[in-house]
Protein backbone atom coordinates (compact mmCIF):
# COMPACT_ATOMS: atom_id res chain seq x y z
CA UNK A 1 0.00 0.00 0.00
CA UNK A 2 1.32 3.37 -0.99
CA UNK A 3 2.26 5.76 2.17
CA UNK A 4 -0.67 8.75 2.91
CA UNK A 5 0.60 11.80 0.92
CA UNK A 6 2.86 14.47 3.23
CA UNK A 7 1.42 17.34 3.94
CA UNK A 8 3.16 20.39 5.36
CA UNK A 9 2.05 21.54 9.38
CA UNK A 10 -0.93 23.62 10.15
CA UNK A 11 0.01 27.22 10.35
CA UNK A 12 -2.27 30.40 10.44
CA UNK A 13 -4.07 31.23 7.35
CA UNK A 14 -3.35 34.88 5.95
CA UNK A 15 -6.89 36.17 4.96
CA UNK A 16 -7.10 38.41 1.64
CA UNK A 17 -6.79 41.91 1.11
CA UNK A 18 -9.84 44.74 1.01
CA UNK A 19 -8.90 44.98 -2.28
CA UNK A 20 -9.36 41.15 -2.99
CA UNK A 21 -12.39 40.82 -0.85
CA UNK A 22 -13.89 43.59 -3.26
CA UNK A 23 -12.70 41.87 -6.35
CA UNK A 24 -13.79 38.67 -5.27
CA UNK A 25 -17.78 40.62 -4.52
CA UNK A 26 -17.60 42.20 -8.23
CA UNK A 27 -16.67 38.51 -9.67
CA UNK A 28 -19.62 37.40 -7.89
CA UNK A 29 -21.77 40.00 -8.54
CA UNK A 30 -20.53 39.67 -12.67
CA UNK A 31 -21.44 35.99 -12.19
CA UNK A 32 -24.75 36.17 -11.41
CA UNK A 33 -25.50 38.90 -14.54
CA UNK A 34 -24.17 36.49 -16.89
CA UNK A 35 -26.21 33.34 -15.37
CA UNK A 36 -29.31 35.25 -15.16
CA UNK A 37 -28.96 36.97 -18.47
CA UNK A 38 -28.13 33.73 -20.22
CA UNK A 39 -30.61 31.89 -18.51
CA UNK A 40 -33.36 34.25 -19.75
CA UNK A 41 -32.11 33.89 -23.64
CA UNK A 42 -31.95 30.28 -23.19
CA UNK A 43 -35.71 29.51 -21.63
CA UNK A 44 -36.62 32.42 -24.45
CA UNK A 45 -34.96 29.91 -27.33
CA UNK A 46 -36.86 27.08 -25.82
CA UNK A 47 -40.18 28.16 -25.38
CA UNK A 48 -40.28 29.50 -28.53
CA UNK A 49 -38.86 26.00 -29.96
CA UNK A 50 -41.60 24.08 -28.22
CA UNK A 51 -44.61 26.33 -29.24
CA UNK A 52 -43.63 26.27 -32.77
CA UNK A 53 -42.99 22.69 -32.84
CA UNK A 54 -45.44 21.50 -30.26
CA UNK A 55 -42.98 19.65 -28.24
CA UNK A 56 -44.20 20.93 -24.61
CA UNK A 57 -41.54 19.49 -22.48
CA UNK A 58 -39.67 21.93 -23.79
CA UNK A 59 -41.85 25.09 -21.93
CA UNK A 60 -40.93 22.65 -18.93
CA UNK A 61 -37.55 22.98 -19.32
CA UNK A 62 -37.82 27.00 -20.42
CA UNK A 63 -39.86 27.14 -17.44
CA UNK A 64 -37.28 26.18 -15.08
CA UNK A 65 -34.23 27.75 -16.76
CA UNK A 66 -36.53 31.15 -16.11
CA UNK A 67 -36.58 30.55 -12.52
CA UNK A 68 -32.86 29.92 -11.84
CA UNK A 69 -32.72 33.32 -14.13
CA UNK A 70 -35.09 35.00 -11.92
CA UNK A 71 -33.58 33.75 -8.80
CA UNK A 72 -29.83 35.21 -9.86
CA UNK A 73 -31.34 38.45 -11.11
CA UNK A 74 -33.34 38.58 -7.39
CA UNK A 75 -29.63 38.21 -5.92
CA UNK A 76 -27.77 40.81 -8.05
CA UNK A 77 -30.75 43.88 -7.37
CA UNK A 78 -30.43 42.32 -3.27
CA UNK A 79 -26.72 43.03 -3.71
CA UNK A 80 -26.81 46.27 -5.06
CA UNK A 81 -30.00 47.77 -2.82
CA UNK A 82 -27.40 46.44 0.01
CA UNK A 83 -24.93 48.91 -1.08
CA UNK A 84 -27.35 51.47 -1.69
CA UNK A 85 -28.51 51.66 2.21
CA UNK A 86 -24.80 51.05 3.91
CA UNK A 87 -21.05 50.04 3.55
CA UNK A 88 -19.55 47.18 5.50
CA UNK A 89 -15.56 47.96 7.15
CA UNK A 90 -14.54 44.53 8.82
CA UNK A 91 -12.44 44.42 11.89
CA UNK A 92 -8.77 42.85 11.51
CA UNK A 93 -9.39 39.03 13.07
CA UNK A 94 -7.84 39.16 16.73
CA UNK A 95 -4.61 36.79 17.61
CA UNK A 96 -5.94 34.54 19.80
CA UNK A 97 -5.28 30.87 21.83
CA UNK A 98 -7.21 28.97 24.30
CA UNK A 99 -8.44 30.87 26.92
CA UNK A 100 -7.79 34.41 25.35
CA UNK A 101 -10.38 36.77 25.20
CA UNK A 102 -11.00 39.20 22.12
CA UNK A 103 -13.80 41.22 20.65
CA UNK A 104 -14.13 41.00 16.65
CA UNK A 105 -17.26 42.80 14.75
CA UNK A 106 -17.52 45.32 12.03
CA UNK A 107 -18.48 48.92 11.06
CA UNK A 108 -21.69 49.97 9.42
CA UNK A 109 -21.58 53.20 7.57
CA UNK A 110 -25.11 54.23 6.13
CA UNK A 111 -26.02 55.80 3.00
CA UNK A 112 -29.79 56.56 3.90
CA UNK A 113 -31.97 55.67 6.70
CA UNK A 114 -32.63 51.84 8.51
CA UNK A 115 -32.90 50.32 11.26
CA UNK A 116 -30.14 47.11 12.22
CA UNK A 117 -32.33 44.66 14.36
CA UNK A 118 -30.64 42.84 17.50
CA UNK A 119 -27.33 41.41 15.98
CA UNK A 120 -26.06 38.14 16.40
CA UNK A 121 -22.30 37.04 16.53
CA UNK A 122 -21.73 32.82 16.68
CA UNK A 123 -18.72 31.27 17.73
CA UNK A 124 -18.49 27.68 16.24
CA UNK A 125 -15.70 25.25 16.13
CA UNK A 126 -16.34 21.97 14.49
CA UNK A 127 -13.85 19.52 12.56
CA UNK A 128 -14.24 19.12 8.94
CA UNK A 129 -13.00 15.89 6.71
CA UNK A 130 -12.83 15.56 3.00
CA UNK A 131 -12.76 12.43 1.58
CA UNK A 132 -11.91 12.49 -2.24
CA UNK A 133 -13.01 10.73 -4.92
CA UNK A 134 -13.00 10.39 -8.48
CA UNK A 135 -15.86 12.56 -9.30
CA UNK A 136 -16.95 13.85 -6.34
CA UNK A 137 -15.70 15.02 -2.58
CA UNK A 138 -17.39 13.97 0.26
CA UNK A 139 -18.09 16.23 3.60
CA UNK A 140 -17.94 15.08 7.35
CA UNK A 141 -17.93 18.05 9.82
CA UNK A 142 -19.22 17.79 13.28
CA UNK A 143 -19.69 20.79 15.88
CA UNK A 144 -17.45 20.67 18.82
CA UNK A 145 -18.21 24.26 20.46
CA UNK A 146 -21.39 26.56 19.58
CA UNK A 147 -21.84 30.29 21.24
CA UNK A 148 -23.61 32.92 20.21
CA UNK A 149 -23.70 36.59 21.60
CA UNK A 150 -26.40 39.22 21.15
CA UNK A 151 -25.94 43.45 21.05
CA UNK A 152 -28.72 46.00 20.92
CA UNK A 153 -29.25 47.25 17.75
CA UNK A 154 -29.81 50.67 16.65
CA UNK A 155 -31.34 53.15 14.04
CA UNK A 156 -28.90 54.46 11.42
CA UNK A 157 -29.62 57.99 9.87
CA UNK A 158 -27.52 59.12 6.41
CA UNK A 159 -23.48 59.20 6.31
CA UNK A 160 -23.45 57.90 10.29
CA UNK A 161 -21.34 55.41 11.86
CA UNK A 162 -21.79 52.46 13.72
CA UNK A 163 -20.07 49.82 15.16
CA UNK A 164 -21.14 46.34 16.13
CA UNK A 165 -18.43 44.31 17.86
CA UNK A 166 -18.95 41.67 20.06
CA UNK A 167 -16.60 40.20 22.92
CA UNK A 168 -16.23 36.61 23.29
CA UNK A 169 -13.34 33.83 24.73
CA UNK A 170 -12.50 30.55 23.58
CA UNK A 171 -12.81 27.83 25.96
CA UNK A 172 -9.15 27.19 27.36
CA UNK A 173 -10.29 23.10 27.18
CA UNK A 174 -11.47 23.77 23.22
CA UNK A 175 -9.33 22.27 20.47
CA UNK A 176 -7.04 24.48 18.63
CA UNK A 177 -7.16 25.10 14.45
CA UNK A 178 -5.96 22.45 12.25
CA UNK A 179 -5.91 23.39 8.60
CA UNK A 180 -4.18 20.64 5.91
CA UNK A 181 -5.31 19.57 2.11
CA UNK A 182 -8.52 16.71 3.89
CA UNK A 183 -8.78 17.51 7.32
CA UNK A 184 -9.55 20.62 9.35
CA UNK A 185 -10.41 22.00 12.87
CA UNK A 186 -12.27 25.21 11.72
CA UNK A 187 -13.12 28.22 14.49
CA UNK A 188 -15.64 30.52 12.50
CA UNK A 189 -17.05 33.68 13.81
CA UNK A 190 -20.95 34.87 12.32
CA UNK A 191 -22.38 37.82 12.38
CA UNK A 192 -26.03 38.74 11.77
CA UNK A 193 -27.84 42.13 11.47
CA UNK A 194 -31.08 42.02 10.29
CA UNK A 195 -32.25 44.81 8.13
CA UNK A 196 -36.05 45.04 8.22
CA UNK A 197 -37.74 45.69 4.78
CA UNK A 198 -36.64 44.42 1.36
CA UNK A 199 -32.57 45.64 2.65
CA UNK A 200 -30.93 42.59 2.73
CA UNK A 201 -29.59 41.57 6.36
CA UNK A 202 -26.06 42.51 7.42
CA UNK A 203 -24.03 38.46 6.90
CA UNK A 204 -20.47 38.30 7.27
CA UNK A 205 -18.01 34.85 8.54
CA UNK A 206 -15.03 35.22 8.67
CA UNK A 207 -12.23 32.28 9.76
CA UNK A 208 -10.58 32.70 13.12
CA UNK A 209 -7.42 30.96 14.26
CA UNK A 210 -7.22 29.69 17.35
CA UNK A 211 -3.29 29.14 18.05
CA UNK A 212 -2.46 25.59 20.72
CA UNK A 213 -1.38 27.58 23.03
CA UNK A 214 -2.89 28.64 26.88
CA UNK A 215 -2.90 30.89 29.81
CA UNK A 216 -0.92 28.99 32.85
CA UNK A 217 -3.21 30.64 34.91
CA UNK A 218 -6.05 28.44 33.45
CA UNK A 219 -5.03 25.05 33.58
CA UNK A 220 -2.20 22.82 35.84
CA UNK A 221 0.91 22.26 34.81
CA UNK A 222 2.32 18.17 34.06
CA UNK A 223 4.33 18.08 37.03
CA UNK A 224 7.79 16.89 35.35
CA UNK A 225 7.20 20.03 32.58
CA UNK A 226 5.05 23.19 33.46
CA UNK A 227 5.02 23.82 30.08
CA UNK A 228 2.22 20.80 29.36
CA UNK A 229 -1.35 22.20 29.97
CA UNK A 230 -2.16 18.85 31.86
CA UNK A 231 -6.20 20.09 32.36
CA UNK A 232 -6.80 19.65 28.55
CA UNK A 233 -5.87 16.22 28.60
CA UNK A 234 -9.07 14.46 28.18
CA UNK A 235 -9.36 10.52 28.02
CA UNK A 236 -11.82 11.36 24.55
CA UNK A 237 -9.46 13.40 22.36
CA UNK A 238 -5.90 11.25 23.37
CA UNK A 239 -4.92 7.71 23.17
CA UNK A 240 -1.55 6.69 24.66
CA UNK A 241 -0.18 3.48 25.89
CA UNK A 242 2.45 0.89 24.70
CA UNK A 243 1.64 -0.23 20.57
CA UNK A 244 1.77 -3.92 19.79
CA UNK A 245 2.49 -5.68 16.39
CA UNK A 246 1.61 -9.49 16.80
CA UNK A 247 3.77 -10.96 19.33
CA UNK A 248 6.14 -7.58 19.61
CA UNK A 249 5.25 -4.63 21.04
CA UNK A 250 6.69 -1.32 21.27
CA UNK A 251 7.16 1.60 23.55
CA UNK A 252 8.88 5.43 23.91
CA UNK A 253 10.58 6.62 27.14
CA UNK A 254 11.16 10.40 27.49
CA UNK A 255 15.00 10.99 28.34
CA UNK A 256 14.06 14.70 29.64
CA UNK A 257 10.51 15.27 29.67
CA UNK A 258 7.27 14.46 31.22
CA UNK A 259 4.85 10.75 30.89
CA UNK A 260 1.75 9.68 31.01
CA UNK A 261 0.38 6.32 30.78
CA UNK A 262 3.99 4.89 29.79
CA UNK A 263 3.75 7.45 26.75
CA UNK A 264 5.79 10.82 26.36
CA UNK A 265 3.91 14.13 26.58
CA UNK A 266 5.19 17.00 24.58
CA UNK A 267 3.09 20.78 24.38
CA UNK A 268 3.63 22.23 20.84
CA UNK A 269 6.63 24.12 20.02
CA UNK A 270 8.69 21.41 22.41
CA UNK A 271 12.19 19.67 21.20
CA UNK A 272 12.78 16.43 23.25
CA UNK A 273 15.01 12.96 23.40
CA UNK A 274 12.70 10.27 23.64
CA UNK A 275 14.21 6.34 23.35
CA UNK A 276 11.73 3.89 21.20
CA UNK A 277 12.10 0.45 22.69
CA UNK A 278 11.10 -2.76 20.43
CA UNK A 279 11.02 -6.29 22.22
CA UNK A 280 8.96 -9.80 21.03
CA UNK A 281 8.33 -12.96 22.91
CA UNK A 282 8.59 -14.85 19.29
CA UNK A 283 10.93 -14.23 16.49
CA UNK A 284 10.01 -11.80 13.84
CA UNK A 285 11.49 -12.84 10.26
CA UNK A 286 12.26 -9.50 8.34
CA UNK A 287 14.79 -8.09 6.13
CA UNK A 288 15.41 -5.14 8.71
CA UNK A 289 13.42 -2.47 10.99
CA UNK A 290 12.40 1.48 10.00
CA UNK A 291 11.02 4.56 11.69
CA UNK A 292 9.52 6.89 11.05
CA UNK A 293 7.89 9.90 12.90
CA UNK A 294 5.32 12.20 12.46
CA UNK A 295 1.76 13.17 13.07
CA UNK A 296 -1.01 10.68 11.46
CA UNK A 297 -4.20 12.80 9.98
CA UNK A 298 -6.84 10.27 9.12
CA UNK A 299 -10.31 9.42 10.13
CA UNK A 300 -13.13 10.19 7.99
CA UNK A 301 -11.32 12.29 5.11
CA UNK A 302 -8.45 11.18 3.00
CA UNK A 303 -5.21 10.23 4.91
CA UNK A 304 -2.30 12.14 5.15
CA UNK A 305 0.91 12.45 7.19
CA UNK A 306 2.91 15.52 8.54
CA UNK A 307 6.86 14.46 8.50
CA UNK A 308 9.24 15.46 11.30
CA UNK A 309 11.59 12.23 10.96
CA UNK A 310 12.18 10.73 7.75
CA UNK A 311 12.31 6.71 7.36
CA UNK A 312 15.70 5.12 8.22
CA UNK A 313 16.39 1.80 9.10
CA UNK A 314 17.16 1.17 12.77
CA UNK A 315 17.77 -2.59 12.75
CA UNK A 316 19.00 -5.10 9.92
CA UNK A 317 17.83 -8.70 9.47
CA UNK A 318 15.16 -10.80 12.10
CA UNK A 319 14.04 -9.07 15.47
CA UNK A 320 15.11 -12.01 18.09
CA UNK A 321 12.90 -13.21 21.13
CA UNK A 322 13.65 -11.61 23.87
CA UNK A 323 16.21 -9.27 22.55
CA UNK A 324 15.16 -5.51 23.32
CA UNK A 325 16.26 -3.24 20.39
CA UNK A 326 16.27 0.18 21.24
CA UNK A 327 17.01 3.56 19.35
CA UNK A 328 17.44 7.40 19.88
CA UNK A 329 14.77 9.96 18.84
CA UNK A 330 15.26 13.15 18.39
CA UNK A 331 11.47 14.96 18.07
CA UNK A 332 10.85 18.58 17.99
CA UNK A 333 6.99 19.45 17.57
CA UNK A 334 6.22 22.61 15.73
CA UNK A 335 4.84 25.80 17.51
CA UNK A 336 1.83 25.65 15.39
CA UNK A 337 1.02 22.11 16.13
CA UNK A 338 -1.53 20.23 15.61
CA UNK A 339 -1.82 18.68 19.07
CA UNK A 340 -3.28 15.21 19.43
CA UNK A 341 -6.88 14.82 18.72
CA UNK A 342 -9.32 11.58 18.23
CA UNK A 343 -12.33 13.15 17.19
CA UNK A 344 -15.23 11.55 15.33
CA UNK A 345 -14.25 12.58 12.08
CA UNK A 346 -10.56 13.90 12.24
CA UNK A 347 -8.05 12.04 14.20
CA UNK A 348 -4.39 13.73 14.82
CA UNK A 349 -2.02 11.49 15.87
CA UNK A 350 1.64 12.09 16.96
CA UNK A 351 3.54 8.93 16.37
CA UNK A 352 6.70 6.93 15.92
CA UNK A 353 5.85 4.24 13.10
CA UNK A 354 7.79 1.25 13.09
CA UNK A 355 7.44 -0.90 9.67
CA UNK A 356 8.87 -4.78 9.77
CA UNK A 357 10.43 -4.87 6.20
CA UNK A 358 8.80 -8.09 5.66
CA UNK A 359 10.33 -10.32 2.11
CA UNK A 360 7.84 -11.47 -0.03
CA UNK A 361 4.81 -10.54 2.14
CA UNK A 362 2.78 -7.21 3.33
CA UNK A 363 4.88 -5.21 5.48
CA UNK A 364 4.15 -5.08 8.70
CA UNK A 365 3.76 -1.83 10.97
CA UNK A 366 3.27 -0.52 14.62
CA UNK A 367 2.23 2.89 15.90
CA UNK A 368 3.97 4.12 18.50
CA UNK A 369 1.94 7.02 20.05
CA UNK A 370 3.19 10.44 21.49
CA UNK A 371 0.96 12.89 22.88
CA UNK A 372 1.20 16.27 22.29
CA UNK A 373 -1.09 19.65 24.46
CA UNK A 374 -1.26 22.77 23.56
CA UNK A 375 1.70 24.90 25.42
CA UNK A 376 1.16 26.36 28.50
CA UNK A 377 2.50 29.90 28.53
CA UNK A 378 3.99 31.71 32.11
CA UNK A 379 1.61 33.49 34.02
CA UNK A 380 2.26 36.93 34.23
CA UNK A 381 5.21 38.13 36.36
CA UNK A 382 6.52 34.99 36.35
CA UNK A 383 8.25 34.45 33.43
Amino acid sequence: MPPAPAVQPSAPPSGPTPAQACGTESAKTAGCCACSVVAWIVAAGLAIAGIANHVYPLLIFALVLAVIGAICGVSVLRGRMAKGYYEIVLDPLPQVGLGDSAQWGLTLVAKRSFQVGTVTCTLRCQEHAISRGGTSDSHYRNTLYEQTFRIAGRPMLPTEQAAFRVPFTIPPDAVPSHRSSNNFIEWQLQLHAPVPGWCPDVKQTVDLWVAPTVSGALVAGHPQDASIATGWLQADRVVGGQAQCGAAWGSLQSQDGAMLDQTPVMSAGETRNLYLWLQTTEEVSCRGIWVWVGCRVHGSGTDEEIPLIAEHCIHEGALQAGQPLGAPLRVAIPAHGPVTFVGRYVKLEWVARVRFDVPLWFDKRMWVPIIVTPRRLPEPGQG
